[in-house]
This record gives structure tokens, C-alpha cells and sequence, in this order.
């Protein structure tokens, strides 16, 4: 078992909570956060879209 396994992800939520405390305009920066995670799943379900479409296409399916 790998013991930091999950040590990246406790260190982005403890970055994104230290960032949050600072930061006077909390829901601006949580806007713009949810805005950036939004965006970068779409591109990278459109990716995949593309390339499953390739594969397929590849095979002859």
C-alpha cells in the first residue's frame, strides 16, 4: 500500500482553505474556481469523445 497516496489531495484542500482565509472576496475566488474545474472536465470529456470516435473508426466499428 502506498502511505501518500491521498497527500495530494489533502494538500490541495489545504491550499484551497489557507487561500480562502486570506482572500477577502471569497466567492469571487470560488467563482472562478468552479468556473476553471467546469472548463477542464468539458475539454477533457471532449477529448475523450474524440478519441473514442478515433478508435472506433480505427477498428472499423
Amino acid at each position: 500500500m502506498n502511505p501518500i497516496k491521498g497527500a495530494g489531495a489533502v494538500l490541495l484542500v489545504a491550499l484551497i482553505v489557507i487561500l480562502l482565509t486570506a482572500v477577502k472576496d471569497t466567492g469571487t475566488v470560488l467563482l472562478a474556481l468552479s468556473i476553471t474545474i467546469l472548463s477542464t472536465s468539458l475539454t477533457t470529456y471532449a477529448a475523450s469523445l474524440r478519441r473514442r470516435r478515433n478508435d472506433r473508426r480505427t477498428a472499423g466499428l
